[in-house]
């Protein structure tokens, strides 16, 4: 069983498990001996190194990526705008219709923060749910300049 492990079920092409118990059949058949269960030859299969079983069926690189320690980032390192994130949130507001004072929903607010400076660095506000829109829109007024946004609303 060992034997036919190694040589068909560890190896680049990723045989299924069932092609393993084909093989093991047929050379218990051919030897005479007693043919072993599926689940016996799982359990087997399973006692294998994940790491080395990764490393034979997918190759040394994937097993390193896999397996590696996973390092934790600091923040403390980051330059300003080196890492920026994305997140979206529903406001506690609801919004009402000018007219008649019916409510429309509560509106989304998208923001992009610099994780190094903490800072804001552009928002966008929709009463659509969250979107590659809302993202795109978000983006925009993160890289575009301020002073005529802060101009169209009296605030500069």
């Amino acid at each position: 069983m060992r034997e036919a492990i190694a040589s068909v079920y560890l190896q680049r092409e990723k045989p299924r498990l069932s092609d393993l118990l084909k093989e093991i059949q047929r050379q218990c058949q051919r030897k005479g001996l007693s043919v072993p269960n599926f689940r016996t030859v799982k359990r087997r299969v399973d006692t294998i190194d994940a790491k080395e079983q990764v490393r034979k069926r997918s190759g040394a690189k994937a097993a390193r990526d896999r397996f590696r320690p996973t390092r934790v980032m600091s923040t403390a390192d980051l330059l300003p705008l080196e890492r920026v994130q994305i997140d979206r949130t529903r406001i506690d507001v609801v919004v009402v219709n000018e007219g008649d004072r019916l409510p429309i929903g509560r509106p989304w607010l998208t923001l992009a923060i610099d994780v190094a400076s903490r800072v804001v660095l552009g928002f966008s506000v929709s009463l659509e749910g969250p979107s590659v829109v809302s993202v795109a829109v978000t983006l925009v007024h993160a890289v575009l300049p301020k002073d005529l946004w802060l101009a169209d609303r009296q605030l500069a």
